[in-house]
């Protein structure tokens, strides 16, 4: 943990670096692809879909969607990577995902401070934990009188979803055990709403419709503070709200690390040692869309 928050402070000194004037004379004058590591029709496929007709009003230039999808995520972060960095590719990914696979050791995920360029944060992830609306969990407090340990389901150890619920449940003290190996982030929701877990973490945008049709039942926001959405109640408990109650400070402070983590989600980068023209020429027409 002490390891994770080390580099998150480093990547978060990367996020918030300050723009300057915007001069695109340097930019190419041909056709750009935004590579998306997800299949057509994901979150992160339709979030670049939604904002390609103005980015290319601000960039003046051509920009076709890429989807290459496989491996978590990091098929389609490779090859950000190994693209001409000359503002030709860019590329928007699971920062969050990537970074803490990256921290867990394996060799085959880019490295986020020095394997590309971050150009900057599309958006943070509003993550929930949710369970099967009809099930036996009804509030975050049940989690602690449930028969233990607790099942949880995440797609894969890479994923954002594993980090919320394996960060979060050593945050708040919950004894727990996961299933993963599902084919999808749809497939976890789905073994929750069968019953087969207890427990899912999940992109608020993602599962909001299972949360509208009661099928599954939100119990806590992954926040410091609640997100304010329609279908989320403004008394649903926060993370760092239970964290405190919990009276433990290092448990705090993993808590606070965690948000942070999912803050770095979707980033747009492109690949290193782009040049600083092209890099703020970027970032000024990203920012306005």
């Amino acid at each position: 943990m002490t390891a994770l928050m080390r580099s998150l402070s480093k990547f978060i000194c990367v996020l918030i670096a300050p723009l300057s004037y915007a001069d695109c004379s340097a930019l190419p004058e041909q056709l750009i692809q935004i590579i998306v590591p997800n299949s057509t029709g994901s979150a992160y496929d339709l979030y670049v879909r939604s904002m390609e007709a103005q980015l290319e009003l601000e960039l003046q230039r051509e920009i076709v969607v890429v989807n290459l999808a496989g491996g978590g995520g990091i098929v389609g972060a490779r090859s950000v990577t190994r693209a001409k960095a000359d503002g030709t590719t860019l590329g928007i990914l699971n920062g969050a995902g990537l970074l803490t696979a990256h921290l867990a050791g394996r060799k085959d995920v880019p490295n986020l401070l020095l394997d590309v360029h971050i150009l900057g944060r599309a958006s943070s992830m509003q993550h929930v934990w949710a369970a099967a609306y009809q099930g036996p969990l009804r509030t975050v407090d049940d989690l602690y009188t449930a028969p233990v340990p607790l099942v949880f389901a995440a797609r894969n150890v890479a994923s954002t979803s594993f980090v919320s619920l394996a960060v979060g449940a050593y945050a708040l003290n919950l004894p727990h055990e996961f299933v993963v190996g599902y084919e999808s982030n749809r497939a976890t929701r789905l073994a929750a709403l069968r019953g087969e877990v207890d427990v899912v973490s999940m992109d608020l945008s993602s599962g909001l419709k299972r949360i509208e049709r009661q099928e599954l039942r939100p119990l806590m926001q992954i926040s410091e503070r609640g997100y304010g959405h329609a279908s989320v109640s403004p008394d649903l408990p926060t993370l760092l709200q239970k964290a405190k109650n919990r009276i433990d400070p290092h448990r705090l402070r993993i808590a606070q690390t965690l948000l942070k983590l999912l803050g770095s989600n979707r980033l747009f980068v492109a690949p290193a040692d782009l040049p600083t023209p092209i890099s703020i020429c970027l970032q000024n027409a990203l920012a306005q869309t």
